[in-house]
């Protein structure tokens, strides 16, 4: 019997990844909308040796100014979220969503939620993902994280598809279906689409490198430089965060 129990435990296993889907999470201007106050409260208790530096910064409102010629100029009090172009937003907009993202993987540990910034994905059965999403709508507001189901991208297989749909029908969330998307710079959905995802890069790639070497005729350090301190790190983010891609770069290695 534990014989038997065992060679079926790897079909389960491979049945349930079959019936999960992935949602990519949208929201509204994460950064603008992010509750400043909740931000530097939660960056004192969880990020200590930044929470001077931070409430120094973010203490008074900023002040936008807009000329008007012929008029006063308009000024405009930026009172929540991080200020573009600080150093420092990212890291705090992600401290400011820890007690968030743990609120959700405590009620749902068995639904895999992976964070960047406001980037948030959710993969697992379909109601579970449904119950997960719900649960960041009702808390994510408090955080001025504020989620958009009808711009938010379902991935799931064809086959399962009609399924995964009626669970997020029956809780009224539009989310749209696909079978792949990019993700964070990667790419996530079925592995024979990969080849469609990835070939317009290598193209642009291999053109780049071709263009490289006209410029490379009089200006070899400047061809370098532009070479291996920008164009070489996009495919090398490629390589990192998408599994089995080498394959497809062989245009790339052949132009170098």
């Amino acid at each position: 019997a534990e014989t038997d129990d065992a060679a079926d435990e790897p079909q389960a296993n491979e049945e349930r990844m079959e019936e999960e889907v992935l949602l990519l999470v949208d929201a509204a201007n994460g950064f603008n909308n992010l509750s400043r106050y909740s931000m530097l409260w939660t960056v004192r208790h969880r990020c200590t040796r930044l929470a001077c530096f931070a409430f120094n910064y973010y203490r008074h409102e900023i002040h936008l100014i807009c000329r008007r010629p012929g008029e006063d100029a308009l000024i405009l009090l930026s009172k929540e979220g991080v200020t573009q172009g600080d150093p420092l937003a990212m890291a705090l907009y992600g401290i400011a969503l820890l007690p968030l993202a743990e609120i959700l993987r405590e009620q749902f540990p068995q639904v895999l939620q992976p964070w960047y910034a406001d980037d948030a994905a959710m993969q697992g059965l379909p109601l579970d993902v449904v119950a997960c999403f719900k649960l960041l709508q009702k808390y994510g507001p408090m955080f001025g994280y504020l989620p958009e189901p009808e711009k938010s991208i379902t991935i799931c297989p064809l086959a399962t598809e009609a399924a995964a749909k009626a669970s997020f029908v029956a809780e009224k969330l539009p989310a749209k279906f696909h079978r792949r998307h990019r993700y964070v710079g990667g790419y996530v959905g079925l592995k024979a689409m990969q080849d469609r995802w990835i070939k317009p890069m290598v193209v642009k790639w291999v053109a780049a490198i071709m263009a490289l070497v006209k410029v490379a005729g009089k200006y070899q350090q400047t061809a370098f430089a532009g070479f291996s301190q920008s164009l070489q790190a996009e495919w090398q983010y490629i390589c990192r965060c998408v599994p089995g891609v080498g394959e497809h770069l062989e245009p790339v290695e052949a132009a170098i």
